[in-house]
């Protein structure tokens, strides 16, 4: 836009209040955006960014935690699709998410908000939602880019980790999006990464998002994130929102020398180029949205998500002819919807209650608790068959901008649910939460499922299921822990307010509990059916680009039903510690009863690739296994193959725990290092506390324990063999 001024470019790089950008008249226009992605937030007067003020009436679709149990692409591609056409009736030109940071711990309290603590996962069913939602000339803004996983003083606080685990965790979702969907936004976090704001984050924004990925959209702020406006501008930021004194700020920088020209026209040129393709997209023929089909594919959405945790002696479904009672005040004040900027004003949401009476069920109800104030009452259970007991958090406690204190549910939620098992009767549990929560219970009853936050007509689907008319089919996208210290992040995840440690490394979720020999409650991918599935006949063919994966399932059980597949794989030793295994791809199909589907799944050479410690990408050579799992801790089949690639690094930086991976190397290094340092200590072997502190060191440590044994020269030399195993 060459003939703007530079007051007019400047004034592009800020938001014209809460949710416009600046129009320039006569050239380019204002551009409206709107919260999302479970639901448009639209604040057309007074605005705010936590969902304060009063938004338009719209639909309420199930939470992002709720849906990615489903696995299912196609859905979210149609869910994305619907809420664009539902945007375009509002004229709305970008949606504000989805969100796929990392659950790295189930006490972030935005959680709901996000996919999955596995990136594939969040970028796969990121990328098909976006997919669905830029198909209808719809702009949509990922986000937080990147590692927001708390909220607490999420302004302010460091995440530093390593740049394997930046790369290999929490910026592949990122990456994956923008290599299969092409967001045409990308929001960065409040937070600071090693040390750097990610507003001001030049290695983010410039060097990783548009230098090795190719992005070619806008970068924008959260709202309020930008801390000092020229830096941003200088390391990639493109529009700062919302507005405030930005543009004074940005003005007098210029004016002062602080940034150049050059610098405001790169960021004013793709502000500009945005606006321009947002007013194409306007053009585009829209076929007219229809409300009642929204709630139609909410219902849906919350069926296919609902996921079958437990259900001894065939609890679920529940069956005409038995007498049931409902309780728990879920039941009929049915959480939905979690709290903060992407809160929905929605027309009627249906509480569980409401939506049984479209069930041919012998049902009563009886409230039994209050979660907000505590309080229970006493119920007679001796009349019914079954008990099923609808559990919720507090409303306070599933919110954006403070985390969760614990992983309890309410004492009064509990205190119902023993109470019905001590009855005797046969017990059944909802869980209608946006995440994990502790079931101290969960072996005492008959059957549990999960519902997640299903959106306002979700319940229909839940109570479709509870009475049969389909199967249930989701499966967990997060590990469920028995208690809260099993937790790979305990003590953790919340730093001390100014630092966030990422110690864990690579080993988030079910990476972590399957290295260390942790038993969770429910494993991640876990999911019951009415139905059962047997797999056979697997195969791998390999080309010089990619493997492609296939194998059969058959339906054995007496009911339709649908299946999640997952292929993981297992790496070949390397420097760095790996995980037992990486999840790679997963696939869903409906398969009939009696019948029989082929999965095929195709997986690229570089999605096998890692990062070393130094951050640099390398495919490892070596013999692999392809893992087709029904969830992660069930393996129901194994392909073995073999990759020519390349070797891992060893520098002066590798630890020596990463050489001890390696039998060879470890060798080498015993002979060079550690045998030339005994002898000072009068030691013939390394004591077992020695070994486990000299194990986390950098090798350029050792030169300095016996600078006159262990020289440079020596140090070079055993880097230099232990580079040509």
């Amino acid at each position: 836009m060459e003939n703007l001024t530079i007051e007019q470019k400047i004034r592009l790089l800020s938001g014209d209040g809460w949710w416009h950008t600046y129009e320039i008249e006569g050239l380019l226009p204002a551009i409206f955006m709107c919260d999302g992605p479970h639901g448009l937030r639209i604040q057309r007067k007074t605005g705010d960014h936590l969902g304060i003020n009063e938004s338009d009436v719209s639909v309420c679709y199930p939470t992002e935690s709720t849906i990615a149990c489903s696995f299912d692409k196609e859905l979210l591609f149609r869910l994305g699709k619907t809420l664009g056409k539902e945007a375009r009736a509002n004229s709305s030109d970008m949606v504000l998410g989805p969100g796929v940071n990392i659950k790295r711990t189930p006490l972030c309290g935005r959680n709901f908000e996000y996919y999955s603590e596995d990136p594939v996962v969040s970028g796969e069913l990121g990328a098909a939602f976006i997919n669905g939602l830029q198909s209808v000339g719809v702009s949509c803004c990922v986000k937080h880019f990147a590692c927001n996983n708390i909220e607490y003083r999420r302004n302010f606080s460091d995440s530093r980790m390593t740049e394997r685990t930046l790369r290999e965790i929490y910026l592949k979702a990122f990456e994956i999006i923008v290599k299969k969907a092409s967001p045409r936004a990308i929001m960065c976090a409040y937070n600071l990464v090693n040390g750097v704001f990610c507003s001001e984050n030049r290695k983010l924004l410039t060097d990783v998002l548009r230098g090795e990925w190719s992005f070619d959209g806008i970068v924008v702020s959260d709202w309020g994130a930008v801390v000092n406006e020229a830096a941003s501008v200088k390391a990639g930021l493109d529009l700062a929102m919302p507005e405030g004194e930005i543009y004074k700020r940005l003005k007098l920088s210029y004016d002062q020398g602080e940034i150049t020209e050059t610098e405001i026209s790169a960021a004013a040129d793709r502000v500009a180029k945005f606006v321009l393709d947002c007013v194409d997209n306007r053009k585009q023929t829209v076929e007219h949205f229809s409300r009642d089909s929204a709630l139609a594919l909410v219902k849906t959405a919350a069926r296919e998500s609902a996921v079958l945790l437990k259900n001894e002696n065939n609890f679920f479904p529940l069956k005409s002819g038995e007498k049931i009672l409902f309780t728990g005040d879920a039941t009929e004040d049915t959480p939905y919807q979690g709290g903060g900027s992407s809160h929905v004003n929605n027309a009627n949401a249906i509480s569980l209650l409401n939506a049984l009476k479209e069930t041919r069920l012998d049902y009563e109800y009886v409230r039994g608790c209050d979660t907000e104030s505590g309080t229970t009452c006493d119920i007679d259970f001796s009349p019914y068959d079954k008990i099923i007991v609808s559990c919720k958090l507090r409303q306070a406690d599933e919110s954006e901008g403070y985390d969760r204190k614990n992983l309890k549910l309410p004492p009064a939620i509990n205190k119902l649910i023993l109470s019905a098992i001590k009855s005797g009767k046969r017990v059944g549990v909802l869980l209608f939460v946006g995440g994990v929560v502790e079931l101290p219970w969960a072996g005492k009853t008959d059957g549990i499922m999960l519902c997640g936050l299903p959106g306002e007509n979700g319940c229909f689907g839940i109570a479709d299921l509870l009475a049969g008319k389909c199967s249930p089919c989701g499966k967990l996208a997060e590990t469920w822990v028995k208690y809260e210290k099993q937790l790979s992040t305990y003590s953790l995840a919340i730093g001390n307010g100014k630092t966030v440690d990422y110690n864990e490394g690579v080993f988030v979720g079910y990476r972590y509990y399957e290295n260390k020999g942790v038993k969770p409650l429910f494993p991640f991918g876990y999911g019951l059916s009415y139905t059962k599935f047997a797999y056979s006949e697997f195969a791998v063919r390999q080309s010089e680009s990619d493997f492609t994966i296939s194998f059969s399932v058959k339906n054995v059980g007496n009911v339709d039903g649908k299946e999640t597949a997952f292929v993981f794989a297992r790496h070949p030793v390397t420097n760095e510690p790996r995980p037992i295994k990486t999840l790679i791809d997963f696939e869903k199909k409906l398969i009939r009863k009696g019948q029989t589907e082929t999965f095929s799944v195709t997986v690229p050479k570089t999605a096998l690739c890692v990062y070393d410690e130094n951050g640099r990408k390398y495919l490892p050579s070596g013999n692999y296994e392809f893992l087709i799992c029904s969830s992660s801790a069930k393996i129901e089949g194994k392909l073995a193959v073999s990759v020519i690639g390349e070797k891992s690094v060893v520098t002066a930086y590798t630890l020596m725990s990463e050489i001890w991976q390696n039998k060879k190397q470890k060798a080498i290094f015993q002979k060079n290092i550690i045998d030339r340092l005994l002898p000072l200590f009068g030691l013939d072997k390394l004591p077992e506390n020695t070994e486990r502190i000299l194990l986390e060191s950098p090798l350029r440590n050792f030169k300095g324990l016996a600078p006159s044994v262990i020289t440079e020269e020596i140090l070079e030399q055993t880097i230099k063999e232990l580079n040509e195993v």
